[in-house]
């Protein structure tokens, strides 16, 4: 009979492991899938599948880092980034994506969301622009000019549309 190897790699384990981090990302419990995919790394860090993982994690992490920054969530877009650059260097994946993500949010215009009742955070952004959602659900820009008692002062911008000129 052939004694066991000790360099034999416990596949039920690691299949478990891969299993439970394609569940996490599935619920987007990506933190979830972080932790699996690290503990099936540490069985077999270049087994194909975990490579498979590791790329489709970084991905979702990329895509989650832009969904948050629709709610003016930056910090957190940015962890997802992080989290998303660390798994690629450790797994040898291109950062080209990353990169580029993060220099598009660097870009954009950072805004927070305020509701009518966060009067301190209003006062902060005096003179700042302003998108204000109406009940009807239209949009409207302009600058927040400060409040008055329970009112919040914005001058809004008109748009004027272009009248076209006859040749």
């Amino acid at each position: 009979s052939v004694a066991p190897s000790r360099t034999r790699i416990p596949t039920a384990k690691l299949a478990d492991e891969l299993s439970q981090a394609r569940l996490a990302i599935a619920r987007e419990d990506l933190v979830g899938a972080v932790r699996h995919l690290s503990a099936a790394a540490m069985i077999d860090r270049d087994n194909t599948t975990v490579l498979e993982i590791a790329e489709q994690l970084v991905h979702r992490l990329v895509e989650e880092a832009d969904a948050v920054t629709e709610w003016g969530r930056w910090t957190e877009a940015e962890q997802h980034l992080e989290r998303a650059r660390r798994i690629a260097m450790r797994f040898g994946i291109e950062t080209t994506l990353i990169d580029s993500t993060a220099r598009r949010h660097a870009a954009m215009e950072r805004f927070s969301i305020v509701g009518p009742d966060e009067t301190a955070a209003i006062l902060a952004a005096v003179g700042k622009r302003v998108v204000v959602t109406l009940a009807d659900r239209n949009r409207r820009s302009g600058r927040i000019l400060g409040l008055a008692g329970a009112f919040i002062i914005v001058w809004f911008l008109l748009r004027r549309k272009k009248a076209r000129r006859e040749a």
